[in-house]
């Protein structure tokens, strides 16, 4: 995949992806095998060898794929473009933990919610009329966790304010973010 958008927290580099989706990998990981001093090692050229094919280090590599078309037969679907991330400790089914918010496109990537830790998408989440997502920011106001998401619609720039505080509950039911507000003509997005 083509990475778009890396959050470094804690222990972690988390990356949203062109064709892959989320990925999640320890930063120790990353590292591991390098020779010490990459200067005096053939100037470099082992660690150029060892990025090639695969790539270094990719089996410490964990992916949750983001589909644009989730519900299509597993040979039907298709990756969704993810421009925005963010990762925060918020309160999912009643434990504080790191979650993973993305924004792309199609539509139906406008609000991506991911469990790192289990390796899956929590929600996908349509922000119409957005288009595109470009920007996700994960907050606390006033007590209440929120999402903004800024991207674009057919004809203009778009922020929505998003509810993250239903992800606390248990009951799977009841646990789908809410829009709050969606402001239009944004130039800041």
């Amino acid at each position: 995949g083509v990475v778009e958008r890396v959050v470094l927290k804690d222990s972690r580099l988390y990356a949203a992806t062109w064709r892959k989706g989320l990925q999640i990998v320890e930063t120790a990981a990353m590292t591991a095998g390098f020779p010490e001093n990459p200067d005096t090692d053939y100037n470099g050229f082992l660690q150029y060898i060892l990025l090639q094919g695969t790539g270094w280090g990719m089996e410490n590599v964990a992916t949750i794929p983001v589909w644009s078309n989730p519900d299509a037969p597993i040979a039907q679907r298709q990756h969704a473009t993810l421009f925005g991330l963010d990762v925060a400790n918020v309160d999912y089914a009643g434990t504080v933990q790191p979650m993973m918010f993305a924004t792309g496109r199609p539509a139906i990537s406008g609000l991506v919610v991911a469990d790192p830790g289990a390796g899956a998408i929590v929600k996908q989440l349509e922000l119409l009329p957005m288009i595109q997502g470009s920007v996700v920011k994960v907050g606390t106001i006033a007590g209440r966790p929120l999402a903004l998401v800024c991207g674009r619609s057919a004809t203009s720039g778009l922020l929505h304010a998003v509810d993250l505080s239903p992800l606390s509950s248990s009951d799977p039911g009841a646990n789908t973010p809410t829009i709050l507000s969606t402001l239009t003509t944004v130039p800041i997005c």
